[in-house]
């Protein structure tokens, strides 16, 4: 037995993947856990099939929809665990990924440990990665400018989380969701953040992440969190005042283009997937090389 860790499990009409995702936790070599499922107003089998469960590690909370943001709060003011991870309903991870990551963390002195995860799509696991290095890049983190691994692979001492104040509902009511992008900047501003340099996980691409539709609000929300890195900025306000510049356009469609190519070429659509890399590589040659590389390292 070791310290308790809270998975944090957020939901909405999941039952397609959720079955996967929690067997991948209640497998972890790391036994001594709990697994939180709060399920954010779902009207599919996603309750049914939780409390199905007979391990009396796993809990179901329900809650009216109210967003992935919330969720998470909700999650975090009922977990017992000194050791938070998220996981979302259609990712997955290795055996072996709290033990490696909680060495990780005893050894570092981090308070956040995130992982690389493999990209799966619908017909399995893909080449490329989620994630990069965090170490060594706290300043660009905090201030919001990286997104270092994906959420489903963090883990996060509780007492710094708390710190850091709860995830934005918020801001994802106006930008998209990327609380998880706010909140690891506030944890890079209390101490270190690094990442398992190995796939620790299962990033799924599907045409329903809710990522891919919340797209073009997220790379806004984006800079507005980078504008109100030294203090409180008024969301409508910094809008009004901050029109996106032509720049800022062609890139955003460059990244939206990137995207689409690896869901289409997740999904076997290989036309698709050549057009779209094709266009994006033509709005912004630099981003996609850069990104590529970095994704097939």
């Amino acid at each position: 037995m070791g310290e308790l860790v809270s998975v944090i499990m957020p939901v909405y009409n999941g039952e397609d993947f959720l079955g996967a995702a929690i067997d991948s936790v209640l497998a972890q070599t790391h036994t001594d856990l709990e697994v939180i499922v709060i399920d954010d107003g779902s009207q599919d089998g996603t309750v049914a099939l939780v409390e199905a469960i007979e391990d009396p590690r796993v809990r179901c909370l329900k809650q009216q929809n109210q967003g992935v943001a919330a969720a998470r709060n909700t999650g975090i003011a009922n977990a017992r665990g000194s050791i938070i991870a998220f996981l979302d309903h259609d990712d997955a991870w290795v055996p072996d990924k709290l033990e490696l990551q909680l060495e990780m963390m005893r050894e570092t002195g981090a308070v956040l440990v995130g992982a690389l995860m493999t990209y799966l799509g619908p017909r399995g696991p893909m080449a490329a990665r989620a994630g990069e290095i965090a170490d060594g890049q706290r300043t660009k983190i905090a201030e919001a400018r990286l997104m270092p691994f994906p959420p489903s692979s963090m883990i996060v001492r509780r007492d710094v989380l708390e710190q850091a104040g709860p995830f934005d509902v918020e801001l994802n009511h106006n930008t998209g969701p990327i609380d998880d992008l706010d909140m690891v900047a506030k944890i890079a501003r209390l101490g270190d953040v690094v990442t398992y340099p190995e796939p620790l996980g299962f990033y799924r691409v599907h045409g329903a992440a809710n990522t891919f539709a919340k797209f073009f609000e997220m790379q806004r929300g984006t800079r507005y969190l980078q504008a109100r890195f030294d203090g409180e900025l008024d969301w409508d306000e910094w809008k009004a005042a901050n029109p996106a510049t032509s720049g800022e356009i062609r890139l955003d469609k460059a990244k939206f283009y990137y995207r689409r190519a690896g869901f289409a070429y997740a999904g076997g659509k290989w036309v698709d997937a050549a057009v779209s890399g094709a266009t994006a590589f033509a709005l912004a040659p630099k981003y996609v090389v850069t990104r590529s590389r970095r994704q097939m390292s």
